[in-house]
């Protein structure tokens, strides 16, 4: 934040400073407001004290910040809130230490730096073809066997099984007529001819 000096001496026309107590935090919000649209002034801070007094400091030229001080005063003469108002035609330097703990600096959008938002990671969705599919199918090969595969079923029997159970069934027989990779879309009836000629070939 510019200090009093900077804001009164390192700007042109920029000679004056005004305070305004009031009780209460929404009494010193409007007074920043008022100051804010009655006169071309800046806000420097907001600033608590005990017993509930608000101070709004702002800062420009000795007319302006006259105008606005005056009209603050006069549009909390009726709120029985105002406790005091002074105007500085020329603050020293040494005033900037009454500033730097304000618990409410006023920050001009030039000091607000844009914040750059996080960037957001995009996960690739699996494609269709790739080696965990394939992997899949090993451990259901290897692992996921049914009841009815540790037995030779009868042709009634292998109609009577789930097509999923035929399916893992196939992918145990070595050298089996259907394509690895296109027994997932088999019919029942294909797998279970399929199956009781491989079994016959293995006789």
């Amino acid at each position: 934040m510019p200090t009093i000096t900077e804001q009164v001496n390192g700007m042109t026309g920029r000679k004056a400073a005004g305070f305004i107590e009031v009780l209460g935090y929404l009494a010193a919000v409007k007074v920043a407001d008022i100051c804010l649209k009655s006169a071309n002034v800046e806000i420097m801070a907001v600033k608590t004290a005990k017993g509930g007094l608000w101070t709004t400091a702002l800062s420009g030229d000795v007319g302006a910040v006259r105008a606005a001080v005056e009209a603050a005063v006069g549009a909390l003469a009726n709120d029985r809130c105002l406790v005091s108002s002074h105007v500085i035609a020329r603050p020293i330097e040494e005033l900037q230490v009454l500033f730097d703990d304000a618990p409410y600096p006023i920050k001009k959008q030039s000091d607000i730096k844009a914040e750059t938002p996080a960037p957001i990671e995009v996960i690739p969705e699996p494609e269709a073809g790739l080696p965990v599919v394939e992997e899949l199918e090993k451990l259901i090969d290897q692992q996921e066997l049914t009841v009815a595969d540790e037995k030779v079923l009868t042709e009634k029997e292998l109609y009577q099984c789930r097509t999923v159970d035929l399916r893992h069934m196939a992918r145990l027989i070595e050298d089996f007529s259907i394509a690895r990779k296109k027994i997932k879309f088999a019919k029942k009836d294909d797998l279970v001819k399929a199956i009781l000629a491989a079994r016959k070939k293995q006789n």
